[in-house]
């Protein structure tokens, strides 16, 4: 029994003196962050932000196996203030739109002012992680100040060195501005395969330009990139871009570019029914249709013709838009519980014939791997 609470004893003060040697957090807010670090006479004047959330599974692994090293504990104590904020809670809410948070976990380097100077995506291993940290907390690797480059000599490689930066941190709309600021001043490299591969992210309805450029001078790209490559880039985005405005409608998209973007789909694919409603959906809510969309948005009809998780997105694109009674959202709903519940009758009858039947298990996680690599 003594052997056993020495080795309990023992194993709590490890365990605790682990803790102690990794990285030190500030317990208070977002704003008593920064003016430690502002009032800082001799310590660190930047702040490491580990912005995380509840069920990111790699924000765990940093939180449990790394930040507590010794290692880390040496490193960013000494270089930093620490705060973490879990991003859908509290403060965080307005901390991840204000730093455009998009991929978890996502480790922001700010000034004291809270200015971004760098940030990190994904976690990783201590060492290669404090590599990336002190390549991030250099303001010359920061996108600000290549793009900076960019601005002043116009060489093709600090655009690319941006681009690839902004992307790496999933700042998508970073690659919008660019390409919509600068796409003449790229002259004949944005027919580049290193520049399309950027490029395509840049399509959106809400700032068209780039978009048009691309419509515009569509017969060079499918030369110097391939016909089918720049179809299905512009299929993949414009459809993205229609859910988009659908779910959330930005007012600042006109009718006429949702109209291009619908007749554009139309003629570039062979539509099914799902997308061929979406199309319908993007232009009637364009135009405000109200009357159209409560007659298009029938969940009888819509449930016999769709599958189950588009029926899903479709659903939660109606009772999101604004226009809408309460009423006829209550209606969709009320309806689309009426046609699942007829399916499940319809199941519990097939079902009968086979309940009896002895059921083989399913392969192992394995084969259903390799079968999807073959």
């Amino acid at each position: 029994m003594k052997k056993i609470i020495l080795f309990a004893i023992t194993a709590l003060f490890a365990i605790s003196s682990f803790a102690q040697d990794g990285v030190k957090w500030e317990t208070g807010t977002f704003q008593e962050a920064l003016n430690k670090a502002k009032n800082n006479k001799k310590g660190p004047k930047l702040i490491f932000m580990d912005c995380y959330t509840s069920w990111c599974g790699p924000c765990k692994q940093m939180a449990n196996v790394v930040f507590p090293t010794k290692e880390a504990g040496e490193y960013f104590n000494k270089n930093f203030v620490n705060f973490k904020q879990d991003m859908e809670k509290g403060e965080g809410i307005e901390l991840a739109k204000k730093y455009s948070i998009r991929a978890y976990p996502t480790f922001l380097i700010l000034d004291s002012e809270g200015n971004e100077v760098g940030r990190i995506i994904g976690s990783d291993k201590i060492e290669p992680f404090i590599e990336k940290v002190e390549k991030a907390k250099d303001p010359a690797n920061s996108p600000k100040e290549l793009l900076v480059k960019y601005k002043e000599t116009k060489e093709i490689e600090y655009a690319y060195d941006y681009l690839k930066a902004v992307d790496d941190m999933y700042m998508e709309n970073k690659i919008v501005d660019f390409f919509t600021n600068y796409y003449d001043s790229l002259q004949y490299y944005v027919y580049f395969e290193d520049s399309w591969k950027y490029l395509k992210k840049a399509i959106s309805i809400e700032q068209p330009a780039v978009l048009n450029k691309i419509l515009n001078q569509k017969a060079t790209y499918d030369i110097s990139i391939g016909k089918g490559v720049v179809d299905e880039a512009l299929i993949q985005s414009l459809r993205s871009e229609l859910l988009s405005y659908l779910r959330d409608k930005k007012e600042n998209v006109s009718k006429e570019t949702i109209n291009k973007a619908c007749d554009l789909l139309q003629l570039l694919t062979n539509n099914d029914a799902y997308w061929s409603f979406i199309i319908s959906a993007a232009k009637d809510y364009s135009e405000n249709n109200t009357e159209q969309l409560i007659k298009s948005f029938d969940a009888r009809y819509l449930s016999y013709s769709l599958t189950q998780s588009q029926l899903d997105v479709i659903q939660k694109i109606f009772l999101n838009m604004k226009n809408i009674p309460e009423g006829e959202k209550a209606r969709f709903v009320k309806d689309c519980k009426g046609a699942l519940e007829q399916m499940l009758k319809g199941i519990d009858k097939v079902w009968e014939q086979y309940k009896d039947v002895e059921i083989p298990e399913k392969p192992n996680d394995d084969s259903i791997a390799a079968i999807r690599i073959m």
